[in-house]
C-alpha cells in the first residue's frame, strides 16, 4: 500500500503517526532541556524570526513547485531567501524588530516577489 492511499484510507491513524513523535520531542524538550524555553522567552523576537522565516520559505517552495524543475529556480529561492534575512537583520536591529502581525504583510511582498523574479528568469 503506498504512502498516499495509506493517508486516504486511514487518515486518523496518519494523523497519530504524525503526532506520536512531535509529543515526544516536546516531553523530551521539557524534561531534559528546560534551558530551550528560558532562552524562548529571552529571545522572543529571534525565535519568531526564525520561526516565520522557515515557515515563509516552505510556502514559498511547496507553492511555486511548478517551476521546481528549472534550472532557475534554486539560486532564485536562495538570493531571495539571503536577501530576506539580511533585510531582516538590517530592519531589527536598526529600527525595530518585526512583529507578529507585520509577518504576514513580509511573507506576502515576497511571495509576489519570488513569484516575478522566478516567471521573469523563465521567460528570460
Amino acid at each position: 500500500m503506498s504512502v498516499k492511499k495509506m493517508i486516504e484510507t486511514y487518515p486518523t491513524l496518519f494523523g497519530a503517526i504524525i503526532t506520536l513523535p512531535l509529543l515526544i520531542a516536546m516531553m523530551v524538550i521539557v524534561i531534559w532541556f528546560p534551558w530551550i524555553g528560558d532562552y524562548c522567552d529571552e529571545h522572543k523576537r529571534l525565535v519568531q524570526a526564525v520561526f516565520f522565516t522557515t515557515f515563509h520559505f516552505a510556502i514559498y517552495v511547496s507553492v511555486l513547485r511548478r517551476w521546481r524543475r528549472r534550472r532557475v529556480f534554486w539560486p532564485t529561492i536562495l538570493t531571495l531567501f539571503l536577501f530576506h534575512v539580511l533585510g531582516v537583520f538590517f530592519y531589527s536591529t536598526h529600527f525595530q524588530p518585526i512583529l507578529v502581525w507585520q509577518w504576514p504583510i513580509v511573507g506576502l511582498l515576497e511571495y509576489y516577489a519570488a513569484a516575478f523574479f522566478l516567471d521573469w528568469s523563465t521567460r528570460r
